[in-house]
């Protein structure tokens, strides 16, 4: 028996409805695996875009915290800087007033030397009842 078409079978309608069946059945599995394939899809894409926020969250933050402690360390270098140079300064008016409290030692005792001195010419010339230059041990005179 032939065919009315060149490749139509003559198929029991059962068959026929069978494999309708499974025509259908493949064409749902597909559009089944590609509705599958999209929301994977869109899954992954929204997993990268929550991974990226995160990232970017994460990257944020942290730049925030080292900005702030980049921020907390200039200013403590600067409290330290501002303590040494007051300490510096208060070390150079002490060791100035150390200077001229000194010299005015030198020159007072420069002054009464020089009293001692016209006192010494004035009363006369060295005896044993008053020394010589010498430091009182008693050793010989230079």
């Amino acid at each position: 028996m032939a065919g009315r078409e060149p490749n139509a079978r003559n198929l029991d309608p059962g068959i026929r409805l069978m494999l309708g069946e499974l025509r259908d059945l493949r064409v749902e599995m597909r559009a089944d695996r590609q509705r599958a394939d999209e929301e994977r899809r869109q899954e992954r894409r929204q997993s990268d875009e929550r991974f990226e926020r995160a990232m970017r969250e994460s990257r944020e933050r942290f730049e925030r915290v080292m900005r702030d402690s980049e921020e907390r360390f200039e200013h403590s270098m600067g409290e330290s800087r501002e303590r040494f140079e007051r300490a510096m300064r208060e070390t150079q008016r002490a060791f100035r007033d150390i200077r001229t409290v000194g010299l005015s030692i030198v020159k007072t005792l420069n002054h009464h030397t020089r009293i001692l001195q016209r006192i010494e010419k004035r009363l006369g010339g060295r005896g044993r009842w008053r020394p010589g230059p010498s430091n009182g041990r008693g050793g010989t005179q230079r």
